[in-house]
């Protein structure tokens, strides 16, 4: 069996169909505590949107997605540091940081696209989180909100369909982790369910730690439903393959066929009345046509027996 393909860092690159749905997390929550399904966010009562089906989440190396885009949780100057930045800066290799030098460093709340040269992805959405602030949090939120929104829209206008985010502002820049979660949960599904994101097919949270993927797990109930094809789903196979699961047992084997056409056959021959035939021997029936038919096929001394019983 060959190996996996594996990224410039030497990890396994881990491809779209790989990306674990929210739907699927969605319905394990509501399944464990039907009353998750209701839940309320503690910031207020949180939107449902109905596209779970859209967004993935899992805890990886955010560099290994082959995804169309990523997106770092850059500095302002955009020329690499530590955490997330530092390693796609290594896993994507030096014309990464040739790239960020001519871009000219990235405000606050904004973003910028380069590609990705080594990574398996297409493109790196190079945004800038905001420093927590304690004292003005709702300029932080506002910043943060801007950060996911332009990196999604950086990533329209290249054409991609897919993209990654990490937690943006909850490393060295302080932000809580669940306030940030909510932020990121509410910006992704309002965007999935605007007219501007109808190209977007995937939007994956990537996290770092099982405990940030914890955080994402327990509250996207308050901002997502699964929606009725999710749910379709939910009992075992997609409709498309359960069609096609049926047909392969509908389906008869050739000697099935056989034999049906051969009974079918025999059933209009035995409930066919009697035709008459013109035949110089005076035969009136087709089955004593075919008893004449036999003799004389047979050899003489066939038939001298047959005439002999």
């Amino acid at each position: 069996m060959p190996s996996p393909p594996s990224s410039a860092a030497g990890s396994a690159v881990v491809a779209l169909a790989q990306i674990p749905r929210l739907a699927a997390v969605l319905r394990g929550a509501r399944a464990r505590s039907p009353a998750s399904d209701a839940a309320e966010g503690s910031q207020g009562k949180a939107a449902k949107f109905a596209c779970a089906d859209r967004v993935g989440l899992l805890q990886a190396d955010i560099t290994t997605l082959r995804v169309d885009a990523i997106v770092n949780a850059a500095n302002r100057s955009l020329l690499g540091g530590g955490g997330v930045d530092g390693a796609i800066h290594r896993a994507a290799g030096k014309e990464l940081l040739e790239a960020c030098r001519e871009l000219d460093g990235c405000d606050t709340g904004d973003a910028k696209t380069t590609g990705a040269f080594k990574l398996p992805s297409k493109h790196i959405v190079h945004t800038v989180g905001p420093v927590y602030s304690k004292t003005k949090p709702e300029q932080s939120e506002a910043q943060l909100r801007s950060a996911y929104r332009r990196s999604l829209e950086e990533a329209a206008a290249v054409g991609a369909r897919s993209v990654a985010f990490p937690s943006i502002s909850t490393g060295v820049y302080g932000y809580p982790i669940e306030d940030a979660t909510r932020v990121a949960l509410r910006v992704v599904g309002e965007w999935l369910t605007a007219s501007e994101g109808a190209e977007t097919e995937l939007v994956v949270f990537c996290t770092f730690s099982k405990k940030d993927r914890d955080v994402y797990e327990r509250l996207a109930p308050e901002y997502f439903e699964a929606g009725e094809e999710a749910e379709e789903q939910a009992d075992g196979a997609a409709p498309a393959e359960q069609e096609a699961e049926a047909g392969a047992t509908a389906a008869p084997t050739e000697q099935e066929t056989e034999a049906d056409d051969a009974a079918a056959s025999k059933a209009q021959e035995a409930s066919a009345p009697p035709e008459k035939v013109e035949l110089d021997e005076g035969v009136t029936t087709r089955a004593q046509a075919k008893t004449v038919a036999e003799r004389r096929s047979a050899s003489p001394q066939q038939e001298r027996a047959a005439t002999r019983d």
